[in-house]
């Protein structure tokens, strides 16, 4: 069995005002084509909130003795896709932007090498490879711009970047501004681990949502086997999704950070947004024609800014400003809304139907009718309940009703199980 390193988590408020805009800065003329489901955003830290992650020896960036303040952010549920990218490509193109680069569409190929072809449709909805960092920066600017928001990196002279720098060096950030960014390093892992230092998905769990990388990764294993109708980048989000609902955090292509990497490890002296020098960008998660260790959660790899490659893409984050307002001090809980929910059991996933009568009954959807009822409490003013009967010790989470996002802070005391639900 793995062993569980200890980590500590506290949530803290934080405060700010979001700046106003004196104008509205899209092109009215011009609304956003690309499905509104492949540019959705996930919430890993709530507004006037902060996550503060000690870490305890383990890989990744959450090392001992480093203490990581995240401020209030989402990040995108998908891989940028090529549809996104090759809309907000064109239009940024009659816009001032210079991007280098005009992006690949999957891994360059309409099918596998097993000559299956996927329909238009899907191919556009793989994500887009063959983009340096430098273009990945600058294009997260325009999409700031087209959709409204602010823009976030700057020249050396303060005005907004729309080409890559003559000299080789890399934009100021604004991380306060609420537009479109990569993430920190911190941010990614934080989020890709599942953002809840208590659950399975932090220390457990190698990948994105599992131990199994072929239940949530397109890797070599999977994808770059020779004549195989699967071989290349796949659709995104067609693999299952981690705790907090976000796709391809492992496989599928690596992704883009902000952070320098060099060759000192990371330290508690590192700063929360990477080192200060080296000539490369960090890239995370793997890509399709990685193998299984480089799409760890907690595995690290570099590329230098100006290169790209079909197993290299990114996804966006944004920061959530401050409202000023003061809330009552805590853990943040998510709740999610509906009454049939997926148990991760140590059997193996259970549904589970909360019905009126204040029972719990489960369903082995793998041998049905192999069902079984336990009594469970639920206070819908507090949100809050237990589930009581025999089950092992550990922790326990919670799947909604299409597998792809847990309930956070399921978690077991002796025969209970303390849960957060909503009506």
């Amino acid at each position: 069995m793995k062993k569980v390193l200890p980590l500590t988590v506290f949530m803290a408020l934080v405060f700010s005002a979001c700046e106003g805009f004196q104008e509205d800065p899209r092109d009215q003329s011009y609304e956003i084509r690309t499905a509104a489901k492949y540019r959705s955003m996930v919430t890993v830290v709530p507004v006037n909130k902060t996550a503060t992650v000690s870490g305890a020896g383990i890989s990744g960036v959450f090392v001992a003795d480093r203490a990581v303040i995240l401020g209030a952010y989402s990040i995108a549920k998908y891989e940028t896709t090529w549809e996104l990218w090759k809309e907000v490509y064109d239009w940024a193109a009659g816009h001032g932007y210079s991007i280098a680069n005009t992006g690949t569409e999957g891994h360059g190929e309409a099918n596998g090498t097993g000559g299956v072809a996927w329909a238009a449709a899907s191919r556009r909805t793989r994500p887009v490879t063959g983009i340096s960092w430098t273009d990945a920066v600058i294009w997260c600017n325009a999409y700031s711009e087209l959709s409204g928001l602010e823009a976030v990196y700057y020249t050396e002279g303060g005005g907004v970047m729309r080409t890559p720098p003559e000299d080789g060096g890399g934009p100021e950030a604004k991380r306060d501004r609420n537009g479109f960014r990569l993430p920190l390093e911190t941010e990614w892992e934080f989020a890709a681990r599942g953002g809840a230092t208590l659950e399975d998905d932090w220390n457990i769990y190698d990948y994105a949502g599992s131990n199994n990388p072929n239940g949530v990764a397109w890797y070599a294993a999977n994808a770059a086997v020779p004549d195989s109708p699967a071989y290349g980048a796949h659709p995104v989000g067609t693999k299952m999704a981690n705790r907090l609902g976000i796709f391809d955090l492992s496989g599928n292509t690596a992704e883009w950070c902000w952070d320098r990497f060099n060759d000192s490890p990371i330290t508690q002296e590192t700063p929360p947004d990477g080192p200060a020098s080296g000539l490369e960008r960090v890239i995370r998660g793997g890509g399709w024609r990685s193998e299984n260790s480089a799409c760890a959660v907690k595995a690290r790899d570099s590329h230098s800014p100006y290169g790209q490659d079909t197993t290299l893409g990114f996804r966006v984050v944004r920061t959530i400003p401050g409202t000023g307002e003061i809330e009552n001090s805590g853990d943040y809980l998510p709740t999610l809304t509906g009454t049939h929910w997926y148990w991760d059991s140590p059997w193996g996933l259970r549904e589970i139907d909360f019905d009126t009568d204040d029972h719990a009954t489960f369903t082995d959807p793998a041998e049905p009718p192999y069902i079984y009822s336990d009594s469970y409490t639920y206070d819908p003013a507090l949100g809050r309940g237990t589930i009581s009967g025999p089950y092992p010790a550990g922790d326990f989470q919670l799947r909604n009703k299409n597998k792809t996002m847990y309930i956070p802070q399921f978690r077991h005391f002796g025969h209970s199980v303390e849960f957060t639900l909503a009506e």
